[in-house]
């Protein structure tokens, strides 16, 4: 009987011992997840008016997903990379988007790949290349309402309904617009909710 108490005594503090070590790795996963988080806005922060700060934050953000070592992670800093290098370089913004669309394909990162395949449409158009544009939109649009990705959502028909102003339909223009200020309105977002209601104003 004592040696069957010893026993269920040493089992329970090795298993209190497991939780507690693995309590501790998912703590540090979500800090550095967080980190990751928060350079990604820093990117998108400096992107437009300091482009060397931005690269520099780009570039803490692969070396972290190194450290995280997850599919998502990877996929979010070859994104984020992407962003940083678009301003530089286009030929590098496709490449490191590309890099993160195969990461979000191999391990059916569906809530990602709607990201990457918005920046990818929106780099095409920057690019002139407006067939490719609409084509990786409208797939943006399908895998974010998937993952009820709501920002990517808006974000995506706001751009289709910019395409289509330009390009004279503006009757579809107009309901693009509406729908992405539907969606925006929805979860309270603002910015996405502002962009839609300046692209409507095109029509007062």
């Amino acid at each position: 009987i004592i040696t069957l108490f010893l026993s269920l005594f040493l089992l329970g503090c090795n298993e209190s011992k497991d939780k507690a070590v693995s309590s501790r790795t998912q703590s540090k996963q979500a800090i550095l997840l967080d980190s990751l988080q928060k350079l990604d806005s820093l990117v998108l922060k400096y992107i437009a008016k300091n482009a060397t700060e931005s690269m520099e934050y780009a570039k803490r953000a692969g070396k972290l997903a190194q450290v995280i070592n997850t599919p998502t992670a990877r996929a979010k800093a070859y994104n984020i990379l992407g962003n940083a290098y678009s301003v530089i370089s286009i030929d590098s913004g496709f490449y490191f988007y590309h890099k993160a669309l195969i990461v979000s394909d191999s391990f059916n990162l569906t809530d990602r790949k709607g990201k990457v395949l918005y920046n990818l449409g929106m780099l095409n158009r920057s690019s002139g290349n407006y067939q490719n544009c609409i084509m990786f939109l409208d797939s943006a649009l399908r895998f974010s309402i998937s993952a009820n990705d709501f920002t990517t959502m808006s974000n995506s028909l706001n751009s289709i309904g910019g395409f289509y102003y330009d390009i004279g339909e503006k009757g579809i223009a107009r309901k693009m617009f509406d729908s992405a200020y539907a969606v925006a309105k929805s979860k309270s977002l603002y910015l996405q909710m502002g962009s839609s209601l300046g692209n409507l104003a095109r029509f007062e």
